[in-house]
């Protein structure tokens, strides 16, 4: 039931467990959560979770993870392409790869590899490199807040290479804080209970859905089938609260006239 917690939407691949765990600093000062993992010749990529729990948005690899001391495109691509495989979902939906090495300069030869030999692979719609230094936390705290700047800056500048790859984020973060102010929705209507009484909010939290489920299918079919009753119940304040959040939302609307196709 942990997979409720939430989806992975950012993940780390290193061969490296010291850089893998000054990377996963670096991003937590920045305040994006992340899943690192770490990659062996032996075993590959260590500790996946069940992909039910992943819905990869970006993918930083490393891009010498075999720390071969003259890596070759040829040699790389095998590696991106088994890392891909094991962490991105056959159904996960657009990404963005992104290398962080000091060759950097063969990314276009690798790429091109993976499209000849590695079709079966999920593709990215956005694919960068970028400096792994610039993800290290400086020593001097002084050199904190530029090191900050620069380190979302980087990021956000992949991300924006993609249009689609922005908007859609965006629009799927909008949906997570839709459903968050649902249920917190849910909440505002209880019966008033004794303070901190929690098994009385918990009945109270119970009967509300109950009623949700029984409004929107009837009675029986709610008892029969009740996950669908709460979907079906539940789902006009979820849309509500999306166009509600989407019409608030910062720079939103020019996210999708930059994104959206043309049409002829």
């Amino acid at each position: 039931m942990t997979t409720s917690l939430g989806l992975i939407r950012t993940v780390i691949v290193d061969n490296d467990e010291t850089e893998l765990q000054e990377l996963v600093t670096g991003m937590h000062e920045a305040h994006i959560p992340v899943l690192p993992l770490r990659y062996s010749v032996d075993a590959g990529v260590i500790g996946v979770p069940d992909h039910k729990s992943l819905c990869i948005r970006l993918l930083f690899v490393d891009m010498n993870l075999a720390d071969s001391s003259a890596p070759s495109p040829k040699d790389i691509a095998p590696t991106i392409a088994e890392v891909i495989s094991a962490v991105v979902p056959v159904d996960n939906g657009p990404y963005a790869l992104i290398f962080w090495s000091k060759h950097r300069h063969l990314a276009d030869e690798v790429l091109q590899i993976l499209g000849e030999r590695h079709t079966e692979i999920p593709m990215p719609i956005v694919v960068s490199a970028l400096d792994k230094n610039d993800f290290k936390m400086p020593e001097s705290a002084g050199a904190h807040k530029a090191w900050l700047e620069g380190l979302r800056k980087g990021i956000d500048s992949v991300v924006q290479t993609s249009p689609q790859l922005t908007a859609l984020m965006a629009w799927e973060r909008e949906i997570g804080k839709a459903a968050s102010a649902t249920l917190h929705a849910l909440t505002e209507v209880l019966s008033p209970s004794i303070p901190w009484d929690i098994a009385k909010h918990a009945d109270n939290l119970s009967a509300v859905l109950g009623r949700i489920a029984q409004e929107a299918t009837g009675r029986k079919n709610a008892a029969d089938r009740p996950d669908e009753a709460i979907h079906l119940g539940l789902q006009p304040m979820l849309v509500d609260n999306l166009e509600r959040s989407s019409a608030t939302a910062d720079r939103i609307r020019e996210m999708w006239v930059v994104s959206r196709a043309v049409v002829n």
